[in-house]
């Protein structure tokens, strides 16, 4: 009784009875989908930063976009969480993360064992650590490892 109170006093009640129950926790919660809706791998990519020698038209960027649109939605969103702490993308799009995206080149392309490591993330600045991998199937094996093995904050 408490939440109802508090929740009518930031929302009218008569705003609420426009909605019915799946509509109002799509309102509060997002649109998530379950198991089967993925992340807009398009505004992901439109509002994602670059550093460390990384740039929009780089072979290892492009390839990273090709990877992501090419997961299933289960490891998309285990990928943001991976990066963001948190596997549901912003309720009005990428544009609105604070800090934005950003995929850093983590080793240099003249380094031979950069291709070697698992990428790794700083969620506090939303920050992917992406070395220069060689391949789309070498890139996909290593962020798979990565995300499916390192422990993170859940800010779900």
């Amino acid at each position: 009784s408490a939440f109802v109170a508090g929740f009518t006093e930031l929302v009218r009640p008569e705003w609420v009875a426009m909605f019915n129950g799946g509509e109002l926790q799509a309102l509060i919660s997002g649109v998530e989908g379950g198991e089967h809706a993925g992340l807009d791998v398009a505004d992901m990519r439109a509002h994602t930063h670059y550093a460390g020698g990384y740039h929009e038209e780089h072979p290892v960027v492009a390839a990273l976009w090709e990877v992501v649109g090419g997961m299933a939605p289960a490891e998309q969103r285990a990928l943001l969480k991976f990066v963001t702490a948190c596997s549901r993308a912003p309720l009005l799009g990428f544009k609105y993360l604070e800090p934005q995206l950003c995929v850093q080149m983590a080793g240099g392309v003249l380094d031979p064992g950069a291709s070697d490591r698992l990428p790794t993330a700083a969620t506090c600045l939303n920050l992917l650590k992406l070395p220069p991998y060689k391949s789309k199937q070498q890139m996909r094996e290593k962020l798979l490892t990565a995300i499916t093995n390192a422990p993170t904050f859940d800010l779900s």
